[in-house]
């Protein structure tokens, strides 16, 4: 009879000890998965934004580094694509901020006879285009259906990515993951005051 509770005390503190050691363990793993998500957002060399499921897709590529002062020059590409052959053409139209300037390229144009999948660019150099301020670049592209309707789509890229939303977003999940995760491991008392 006395050694069932010596085998009891034993059992209940391996269970506390193998506990405790997997809730380390995993606690750390997760820190180390988040460490990794922010790291790799950090660390983007492209900046690319764009929509999907239209009839025109516009995506923003900025080539190279945003400068951090004004008067460099800076070449940002367009790209436009179309699922659809239906189409006689793709027009598009850059617009900027006021104080960027347009060294080369066109602010608008059109895509003659544009083919399903095909990815189309359109390039512009730009000068003031810098991280002193947030500036914005937005190209606008659409077509016209056989009604004579215009469909179309657009996107944005900023000179500032660390203030823009979807740089924001996802440091935001991961910051409310561990808020969660805190939260999950207090106990009910805690949690009311």
């Amino acid at each position: 009879m006395g050694s069932l509770p010596r085998k009891l005390i034993l059992a209940t503190s391996f269970v506390l000890l193998f506990g405790c050691g997997w809730f380390v363990a995993s606690v750390l793993q997760q820190k180390n998965s988040q460490a990794r998500t922010l790291s790799s957002v950090r660390n983007q060399s492209t900046i690319m934004m764009e929509k999907h499921l239209m009839p025109v897709t516009v995506s923003i590529v900025v080539v190279g580094e945003i400068p951090e002062e004004s008067g460099e020059l800076v070449t940002i590409k367009g790209q436009i694509k179309t699922p659809f052959d239906d189409f006689n053409s793709i027009s598009y139209h850059w617009n900027l901020d006021e104080s960027i300037e347009i060294v080369k390229g066109q602010a608008k144009g059109d895509i003659a006879n544009p083919t399903a999948g095909h990815v189309y660019e359109v390039e512009l150099i730009v000068k003031n285009f810098d991280k002193q301020y947030r500036k914005e670049i937005n190209l606008q592209a659409y077509v016209f259906d056989t009604d004579g309707v215009k469909l179309g789509n657009s996107t944005v890229i900023t000179s500032r990515p660390e203030d823009a939303m979807e740089h924001l977003a996802p440091m935001m999940m991961v910051k409310a993951q561990e808020a969660a995760a805190i939260k999950n491991r207090m106990p009910a008392s805690e949690e009311e005051e």
